[in-house]
């Protein structure tokens, strides 16, 4: 029979020569190891990124509770308000923006009421809001009071000349009492009105519906 030679190539290593080898492995096998982790927590990572945020549909109401107060003989154009949520904005059952969240806008039209010629207007749009510290646009319809006519007293007064009276509680005086009838008819009802002022006191609670929808 053939007798084959060992090959020296294979034959059995040493055992004193295992821990030098692990030695060389085992840092290629922590780098591996090391690598696998980081790729998993950055997909973890990216794959929280990608949810979808949560919604409030166009037509929500965010109820905003006034900081300061807002007059049309004082606000102008453009004039900067903040307010917080006065109730939690919530829909399909989950919170969007928490009760206190901080909201900002700005007067859209301050108009002085001019005696009858014209009522006072003011329109009040909101901006932003803030959530986990971050700004976050806000598009909203505009919000306008008109201002209302009030009672005036125009009858001539002991002096002889024009009184302004109290502008509630009071009845309306009779046309014909006046001294020499000088205000009848239609002139006693026209000069028994006059365009107010409007005035938004300090933590007045003001519905604002969003126009676009908002995601945070």
């Amino acid at each position: 029979m053939p007798v084959f030679k060992q090959n020296q190539s294979v034959r059995s290593r040493n055992p004193k020569d295992f821990p030098a080898l692990l030695l060389k492995i085992l840092p290629a096998a922590l780098v591996v190891v090391g690598l696998e982790a980081c790729h998993s927590t950055s997909v973890s990572a990216n794959t929280s990124s990608l949810q979808a945020p949560v919604v409030a549909p166009a037509g929500s109401v965010l109820r905003v509770r006034l900081d300061q107060p807002l007059d049309t003989k004082h606000s102008r154009p453009g004039d900067r308000f903040s307010g917080v949520l006065d109730t939690a904005l919530v829909a399909d059952g989950k919170e969007i923006l928490a009760k206190g969240t901080i909201v900002s806008g700005h007067v859209l039209a301050a108009q002085e009421a001019r005696g009858l010629e014209r009522p006072a207007v003011l329109s009040l749009v909101l901006d932003s809001c803030r959530v986990n510290g971050r700004e976050v646009a806000l598009v909203t319809d505009r919000v306008t009071r008109v201002s209302a006519r009030r009672p005036q007293r125009n009858w001539p007064g002991a002096s002889g000349g024009l009184g302004l009276g109290a502008l509630g509680g009071i009845p309306e005086a009779n046309p014909s009492s006046a001294p020499g009838g000088a205000v009848r008819g239609d002139a006693a009802r026209t000069g028994s009105v006059a365009n107010a002022d409007v005035f938004v006191p300090a933590q007045t609670v003001v519905g604002f519906t969003l126009r676009s929808p908002l995601a945070v």
